[in-house]
C-alpha cells in the first residue's frame, strides 16, 4: 500500500479503545510499504526502515513503516533513497532517512511559495495544524527538506 490522494483522504485516524475514539497512526492501523517490489508483494530479505519513519502528505504527516528491498543487489533495486524516489518520496537524507515528502507536498509547496508567498515555516505550521489541530502533541520533523 502506497500514501496517495486516492487512499489517504482523512488525516485523522481512530480507533475504538472501548472507552472513547483514540487518533491512531497509519503505521498503527497496519500501513506498510514495500519498497522495491510492485505492489502488495513482500521481499524476501527485507531491510527495516528507520522505526519513526514520518511521511509529509498535502493532508499531514504520517508515521509510516516500510521495508526496503534486500533480496535484489543494490545495482538492481538501488540505495535505499532510490527505492523512496521511485515511489515519489523525497527523502530528508541519502543516509538512513527518517523524513520524506512526497513529490505532491513538493509540488504545493512550490505553488504556495511562487504564488502565495508562503514561508516555509507557515506551510509546515499548516500541514502540522492539518495533522492534529489541537496543539497538543509536538511533531517532530526537520524542516530543512523544504529549504
Amino acid at each position: 500500500m502506497s500514501i496517495s490522494e486516492d487512499n489517504i483522504t482523512d488525516n485523522r485516524k481512530q480507533k475504538w479503545n472501548k472507552d472513547y475514539f483514540e487518533d491512531v497512526s497509519l503505521q498503527d492501523i497496519g500501513l506498510w510499504v514495500q519498497m522495491g517490489h510492485k505492489f502488495d508483494t513482500r521481499c524476501k530479505a527485507p531491510i527495516a526502515a528507520h522505526v519513526n519513519l514520518v511521511v509529509i502528505h498535502t493532508n499531514g504527516l504520517h508515521d509510516v513503516a516500510i521495508d526496503y528491498c534486500g533480496c535484489q543487489q543494490p545495482s538492481v533495486v538501488g540505495d535505499e533513497w532510490q527505492q523512496l524516489m521511485r515511489k515519489d518520496w523525497y527523502p530528508g537524507s541519502a543516509e538512513e532517512p527518517q523524513t520524506c515528502c512526497t513529490f505532491e507536498v513538493l509540488r504545493l509547496f512550490h505553488l504556495m511559495t511562487l504564488q502565495g508567498k508562503m514561508s516555509t515555516y507557515d506551510f509546515y505550521a499548516a500541514l502540522e495544524r492539518r495533522t492534529d489541530n489541537t496543539g497538543l502533541r509536538a511533531l517532530k520533523v526537520c524542516l530543512s527538506i523544504f529549504t
